[in-house]
């Protein structure tokens, strides 16, 4: 059967440099090399204490690069078996017959199914573990991702990008880890992520974007930490995102930005800390941040704006410090920052801006160093005296202080 398309590493289409002293010169037939000729030693057990390098099964194939060093039938070029790039679904249905006949195990470099008229990737189930990068992207017939039932790791970046019919991820269903990047982007018809109810760690980023269909991330409720950013972005139909519940820690940017059904951030509930910026932006259903509740620091900014139905921050209670700019910015029916009360200091800027129902500063009386600028501007129901008077209390700023167009 002739081989699907496909891209691998230079050094695995040409065998050993030890196969290529075989062929010119044979296998001595003295196992235990005891003239000392052998250029490929079939001693397993080094008796002659040669120390060359091993292919006990004779099949040209190095001990190191061969994944059954019994069966001279397996080789599978390597431990690993090559990066496969697949345009058409005769060649993902083609792939295992042909995988299978040469390989040993589940495991290959990297899979690409890019711009395909793939419906499904059922011709893929003999795979195991992606050491690379699995990358799924503009495939408009793809409805299912049931033939990857048997993918427990991906070592690189998880790319779920532009597949217009796909409608859930319940063949990832065995994935336990991600090495690098979680790409969920573009997915137009998704509906939920019920499929990675078992991942459980992912190494870098974590990007869920621009999937107009998807109600619910409770799919993600085993991730206990995200070691890079989390960003969850431009989900018109997300409600809720209560399958965060099991994140602790995020060590880089968090963000929560345009979900316009979004009325709740009860998910982030275990959410200690955000090494890098926490941004909720534009979420305009969105009431209140009683979600935030056991949120202690934010090592970078922290903003809150654009949320028009938010009236309230009593959920950042428990928040001490803010390592970067704190921004509270046209949130039209925020009534008080009361919730801000144990902040004590901010590392750059802090704004209170264009909050029109905002009547006072009371619950940001606690901080006493500001390393940037002060603004509180146009704030229409502030009186002009209590954002003075605040200002005033502030033991130190480094900055340039700006109190204007506040009420009167």
């Amino acid at each position: 059967m002739s081989r699907p398309s496909l891209t691998l590493r230079p050094n695995l289409l040409v065998p050993s440099i030890a196969a290529v002293f075989l062929a010119l010169a044979g296998c001595n037939a003295d196992p235990a090399d005891t003239d000392a000729a052998d250029t490929v030693d079939t001693d397993a057990a080094d008796t002659d204490g040669t120390d060359i390098p091993e292919d006990v099964d004779g099949d040209g194939y190095l001990a190191a690069e061969d994944c059954d060093d019994s069966d001279a039938g397996l080789h599978a070029w390597g431990p690993t078996s090559g990066y496969y790039r697949f345009s058409s679904q005769a060649e993902i249905d083609a792939f295992c017959t042909w995988f299978e006949g040469t390989s040993c195990g589940g495991t290959v470099d990297a899979l690409t199914i890019v711009g395909s008229a793939a419906s499904n990737l059922d011709g893929l189930d003999c795979v195991t573990h992606i050491t690379g990068d699995l990358d799924i992207a503009s495939n408009p017939a793809l409805t299912n991702v049931d033939g990857l039932a048997g993918v427990t790791s991906v070592g690189g970046n998880l790319n779920l990008f532009d597949n217009g019919a796909l409608v859930n991820l319940d063949g990832l269903g065995a994935l336990r880890s991600v090495g690098a990047d979680l790409y969920l982007e573009y997915n137009g018809a998704l509906k939920n992520v019920d499929g990675l109810g078992t991942l459980r760690s992912v190494e870098g980023d974590v990007y869920v974007q621009y999937n107009d269909a998807l109600n619910n991330v409770d799919g993600l409720g085993a991730l206990s930490s995200v070691a890079g950013q989390l960003f969850v972005n431009d989900n018109d139909a997300l409600t809720n995102i209560n399958g965060l519940a099991g994140v602790t820690t995020v060590g880089g940017h968090l963000s929560v930005y345009d979900n316009a059904a979004l009325s709740n951030v009860d998910g982030l509930a275990a959410l200690s800390s955000v090494d890098g910026n926490l941004t909720i932006w534009n979420n305009p259903r969105l009431r209140n941040l009683d979600g935030l509740t056991a949120l202690s620091s934010v090592g970078g900014a922290l903003h809150v704006t654009d949320n028009d139905a938010l009236t309230n921050l009593d959920g950042l209670g428990a928040l001490m410090s803010v390592g970067e700019t704190l921004s509270i910015r046209d949130n039209d029916g925020l009534a008080n920052v009361d919730g801000l009360g144990a902040v004590s200091s901010v590392g750059r800027n802090l704004n209170v801006e264009y909050n029109d129902l905002l009547t006072d500063l009371d619950g940001l009386g606690a901080v006493t160093f500001v390393g940037g600028d002060v603004a509180i501007t146009n704030n229409a129901s502030l009186p002009a005296a209590a954002a003075q008077a605040f200002v005033g209390a502030i033991d130190a700023v480094v900055g340039n202080v700006t109190v204007e167009n506040n009420g009167t």
